[in-house]
């Protein structure tokens, strides 16, 4: 029996294609988890570092918060009721 040469170059295109897809999602996968491993192990240092900061601070003793400075009282706006009008109503 012969096979058409059409359908065998399809059938080759299909399997090579199915060979690629193979390679790129075991790539993928090896990506995906090297990125998860590498999240993971920057977060523990970032966590130990705040952790270790934390320390510090608490160890120095609670801070005096900075002097507020005084508002500057706001301009009127043109379609703003005054506090004597509300006041009346």
């Amino acid at each position: 029996m012969t096979i058409n040469p059409e359908a065998r170059e399809r059938a080759e295109a299909r399997f090579t294609r199915k060979q690629v897809a193979k390679v790129e999602g075991a790539e993928a996968m090896t990506d995906y988890v090297t990125d998860a491993r590498l999240m993971r192990e920057k977060t523990e240092r970032l966590r130990g570092e705040r952790l270790a900061r934390d320390a510090t601070q608490k160890a120095a003793g609670p801070q005096t918060p900075a002097a507020k400075k005084p508002r500057k009282p706001r301009a009127k706006r043109a379609g703003e009721p005054s506090k004597v009008a509300s006041a009346q109503a």
